[in-house]
């Protein structure tokens, strides 16, 4: 009989011991849901916050102004590359014309 009681015991302190380590990591569980949510919601907040700003730029003449600006510059930058290639090209025909290349 004693050697059942033992066991019994035994037993019983694994399965308080397993039971404390579930109930332990479920809190962790729990924690770590209740810090990613704390986290999203001031990502979230943060975005709230700066949209209206980002919004307000978006639609301004100056942003507007400066996009207009950039593609300028963009379509100059293209005709000087296409000019440059152009003339890159004819010097190697002229070139391989007068066996040069």
């Amino acid at each position: 009989m004693a050697r059942y009681r033992i066991i019994l015991e035994i037993d019983d302190q694994i399965l308080r011991y397993e039971s404390n380590e579930y109930s332990r990591a479920r809190e962790r569980r729990n924690r770590n849901q209740l810090r990613r949510e704390q986290v999203m919601k001031r990502a979230s907040d943060s975005l709230e916050r700066a949209s209206g700003p980002v919004i307000n730029y978006l639609e301004s003449d100056s942003f507007k102004e400066s996009l207009r600006e950039a593609s300028r510059n963009l379509a100059r930058d293209e005709r000087v590359k296409e000019a440059l290639k152009s003339g890159s090209r004819a010097i190697k025909d002229a070139l391989k014309r007068h066996k040069w290349l």
